[in-house]
């Protein structure tokens, strides 16, 4: 029979460390999630993260990163911490530690301090960009000898007419 501290071993070693997170949800503490092997970039204080909670996902600040669970919790009810939405960007350690003191003074729920006193919010951001598609040449020119699907020749007849070319805003690296 496994003991509770062979139990404790079995389930942490899914992960190389445990982050307790802050999430932007009116809840009065923060919650741990188990960093799983793997994660890039991984999560350091003052990363946003997407985090399950409450049976889906939400966005949530690491306040805490450990080796091991925090108060003796029971890994088995870890969860894995989803991902580091903001790679380049975190909040300061000064900022960390004021959003600290106006939770617990003011009785705010810590996430939603957070994420009022970082410039971001919890909003995911990265790079966009912008593609710009065309038909190839001549397209028009041998569209009677050219076999297209039904699709594809709605496809081709909405670039004829918009002036063939079409732009995507908004697309994620």
């Amino acid at each position: 029979m496994l003991s509770d501290r062979n139990l404790s071993d079995l389930f942490a070693e899914k992960f190389t460390g445990f982050a307790t997170v802050a999430v932007n949800q009116p809840v009065d503490r923060a919650y741990q999630y188990g960093i799983p092997s793997g994660l890039k970039p991984a999560p350091e204080p003052g990363s946003i993260v997407r985090v399950p909670f409450s049976g889906r996902q939400t966005t949530g600040c690491v306040v805490e990163i450990a080796d091991s669970p925090k108060g003796g919790f029971d890994p088995r009810k870890i969860k894995p911490l989803g991902r580091v939405i903001t790679p380049e960007y975190r909040i300061s350690p000064n900022l960390l530690q004021l959003a600290g003191w106006i939770s617990e003074y003011y009785m705010a729920p810590p996430g939603e301090t957070l994420s009022a006193l970082s410039f971001l919010g919890f909003n995911e951001i990265g790079e966009k960009t912008e593609a710009l598609i065309n038909l190839a040449e001549h397209v028009d020119a041998n569209l009677n000898t050219l076999r297209f699907t039904a699709k594809q020749r709605q496809l081709v007849d909405w670039f004829l007419t918009n002036q063939n070319r079409a732009v995507l805003v908004d697309v994620a690296v």
